[in-house]
């Protein structure tokens, strides 16, 4: 998948008339398509146990951040805290809290990992806005 829609939400969410087209839009667009880019995926997590260093080295690379779906991903969630907090910021707590609630109720062998260690970035750039 190309970074391109998610810059053109993260445009989106600066100007009023195309948020407004938007809006009915984001528990979707929030939950089905940029929640699912921040876990870690199979591929990755088999880099960073056989190779830490070029794991490091990969998700900390600028040129990366041209063609990361994390990266676009994160951006969006950054503006929607910066410009959209008000919206948004309620729905996105309450679906992390759902997350935490759920982590908290499996058993060590079956958690849902990916899902939990995918939240915290989201709760991170969903309160950046706010501080």
């Amino acid at each position: 998948m190309s970074v391109v829609p998610y810059r053109y939400v993260n445009n989106c969410m600066e100007m009023a008339p195309t948020y407004k087209l938007l809006k009915p839009h984001m528990e979707w667009l929030l939950f089905q398509v940029i929640f699912s880019t921040f876990p870690l995926t199979v591929e990755e997590k088999e880099v960073f146990h056989d190779d830490p260093s070029e794991f490091v080295r990969k998700v900390h690379d600028p040129t990366e951040e041209w063609i990361d779906l994390r990266c676009a991903a994160i951006n969006v969630m950054t503006m929607t805290a910066r410009y959209r907090e008000k919206d948004n910021l309620a729905m996105i707590m309450t679906y992390i809290q759902g997350v935490f609630m759920l982590y908290m109720c499996y058993v060590y062998e079956k958690c849902p990992y990916r899902l939990y260690y995918g939240s915290v970035p989201v709760m991170h750039r969903s309160t950046h806005g706010i501080w």
